[in-house]
């Protein structure tokens, strides 16, 4: 898990005052879960992360671009077929945050 999301949940929950504990029983989690996910130690699940965002106010977005759609590239493209990817790839991840977000809203 990046460093970063781990971070990002620590101080989110420092922020709010709550303890591993309170987070845990919040979202239906065991505390040492919570723990590993703060030390990134362990991946949160999709399910656990979005209940996380919504308990927190975050919004995961730049996270889930990263896990859909990595920055860094091993092929080798031209200019006009990385142009042409870069937009399906955009439009893919639109229309994925646009669902998982009415399925994990809803939820």
């Amino acid at each position: 898990m990046s460093a970063a999301i781990a971070t990002i949940l620590r101080n989110a929950r420092e922020s709010k005052d709550w303890t591993q504990s309170e987070v845990a029983q919040k979202i239906g989690l065991a505390r040492n879960t919570i723990a590993l996910y703060e030390m990134g130690k362990k991946t949160p699940s999709r399910k656990s992360l979005y209940k996380l965002a919504n308990l927190f106010g975050l919004d995961m977005t730049e996270y889930i671009k990263e896990k859909i759609m990595p920055t860094k590239s091993t092929e080798i493209i031209n200019e006009e077929e990385r142009e042409l990817l870069a937009a399906v790839r955009a439009k893919n991840l639109n229309r994925f945050a646009e669902i998982a977000n009415k399925i994990f809203m809803a939820a």
